[in-house]
């Protein structure tokens, strides 16, 4: 099981990590952030199971963090830390789809028996992986085919395929040899290069638009790091 860890408190990171690489091998610490920003932008391109994290941070704070995840369509489980016993904070995170909270400092059984719990769910979820995978993840395709312009997650295409997220988002990664997320980058940045060629008087957020960004920022960094230079660079290159 992947475990990405985002706290602002390196101290408490180093010991998270020693603590949970001793209950186990099949217990990884992947990398960790000391703020939501890093940490939303590392688990956009890897494939991690457990996000451990504190709920303050700079730049972005767990609160939002949580939020950002769910918004992409991320699938995975989620513990949320807090220094403090704060009624509203952990209500609201568990509302936004954390599995559970553990206060600090804390409880080295507590934590244990918590990640074993998260990597049973998640056993079980991969063991449902069936035999009519092709043909499930090419409606799937399709679906992305006609609505990757449109604000689409992996929730959304998963209820449209009857599907739950966990075991969408297992399947299709097992099928395409890529998570949910990149392929439906590549999906949008293929067309966004035509558009570029194509349409020389529209401008770049609005091809971003077109092709299913509502964030110029956003855009242009996916851009970047599937084509290695800007919308920009790329037009006037011809």
């Amino acid at each position: 099981m992947k475990i990405f860890l985002a706290d602002d408190d390196q101290v408490i990171c180093k010991g998270l990590s020693k603590v949970i690489t001793s209950f186990g091998n099949e217990f990884e610490v992947v990398g960790a952030a000391s703020n939501g920003e890093d940490a939303l932008e590392f688990l956009l391109h890897h494939q991690c199971d457990v996000l451990i994290t504190d709920i303050k941070m700079p730049v972005m704070d767990g609160v939002e963090l949580i939020a950002a995840i769910r918004e992409q369509g991320l699938s995975l489980k989620i513990i949320v830390l807090s220094g403090f016993d704060d009624y509203y904070y952990i209500r609201t995170t568990l509302k936004g789809g954390a599995q559970d909270y553990l206060l600090k400092p804390i409880d080295r059984e507590e934590l244990r028996q918590l990640l074993q719990v998260l990597h049973d769910e998640l056993s079980a979820c991969g063991e449902a992986v069936s035999s009519d995978m092709r043909g499930v993840i090419k409606k799937a395709q399709r679906f992305i085919e006609e609505h990757y312009h449109e604000h689409l997650s992996l929730s959304v295409v998963a209820q449209h395929i009857g599907l739950s997220e966990c075991y969408f988002s297992n399947l299709f990664k097992l099928e395409m040899g890529q998570n949910f997320y990149d392929y439906l980058s590549e999906r949008r940045i293929e067309t966004a290069k035509r558009l570029l060629q194509r349409n020389p008087s529209d401008k770049i957020y609005e091809i971003a638009m077109k092709v299913g960004y509502e964030e110029t920022i956003t855009f242009n960094r996916n851009f970047r790091k599937y084509v290695g230079m800007t919308p920009k660079e790329y037009r006037e290159r011809g």
